[in-house]
């Protein structure tokens, strides 16, 4: 396999938050917009609470300790590495 056929692993480095979606900047420049309402704990959180969250290792999964909630990269089922969105 060439090294252009080589995937990178999606990693976060920004989260933001609309009324319905989470939107995950990830390090190649790439967004990826995930529903609330897959995730109930995040949906009724305050947007204080939303706003206190920690990257774990590079990137590879999300953390709010006031919410005891993680989002990992495979906790969604959709396939960020070949996302558009």
């Amino acid at each position: 396999m060439g090294a252009a056929a080589a995937e990178t692993q999606p990693l976060a480095q920004d989260v933001e938050f609309t009324d319905d979606d989470m939107i995950v900047s990830l390090v190649d420049g790439r967004e990826v917009a995930v529903p609330l309402v897959w995730f109930p704990r995040l949906a009724n959180a305050s947007v204080k609470q939303l706003e206190k969250y920690e990257l774990l290792g590079d990137g590879e999964g999300i953390h709010w300790p006031e919410l005891a909630r993680i989002f990992h990269k495979s906790t969604a089922n959709i396939n960020i590495n070949n996302s558009h969105i």
